[in-house]
């Protein structure tokens, strides 16, 4: 079919109904999904009140740093060794 014909009724009616039913299963599968949802933020609020917020915040702060706190000595230690074959270029 060419650009700027239309499509015969039949088909536009088929289309329009496949549309429709695809339309009404996406709208009931998102209803189940949002109450899902919403049942698993429920349960994510009672373990909050078990656990205090700043507890995991504080424990997952201090996994970060001591995973990554050697990469930054390291740089450290390298910038260190190039000032000093800096100046010693110089003099």
């Amino acid at each position: 079919m060419s650009p700027g014909t239309e499509m015969p009724r039949d088909i536009q009616q088929v289309n329009a109904s496949l549309e429709a039913t695809a339309r009404n299963r996406y709208l009931a599968n998102r209803k189940k999904t949002l109450s899902k949802f919403e049942a698993l933020c429920r349960m994510f609020d009672g373990y909050t009140k078990l656990i205090p917020l700043t507890f995991l915040l504080g424990f997952y702060v201090s996994n970060v740093v001591s995973r990554y706190a050697h990469k930054d000595n390291l740089e450290r230690k390298f910038k260190l060794y190039l000032e000093d074959s800096q100046i010693q270029n110089v003099m």
